[in-house]
């Protein structure tokens, strides 16, 4: 069975952050949405958990960090 979209999103942060260095800048929600033909409120959701999470930084204005 393929995995949800938000699945793969998901996925996709995990292996991010992993390879990533901090302060390394993520796409944008918007940017995520059209990607993974998501809402921008599912990809919302899904990033406030990684940000929950300690694994990102979302800071208004300039963007999304690992």
């Amino acid at each position: 069975m393929e995995k949800k979209l938000s699945q793969k999103l998901s996925d996709w942060l995990d292996c991010k952050i992993k390879s990533g260095r901090p302060g390394d800048k993520l796409a944008t929600d918007r940017e995520f949405a059209n990607i993974f033909n998501l809402s921008q409120r599912t990809v919302k959701r899904i990033m406030n958990k990684f940000r929950d999470k300690g694994a990102i930084c979302r800071i208004p204005g300039n963007g999304t960090f690992i």
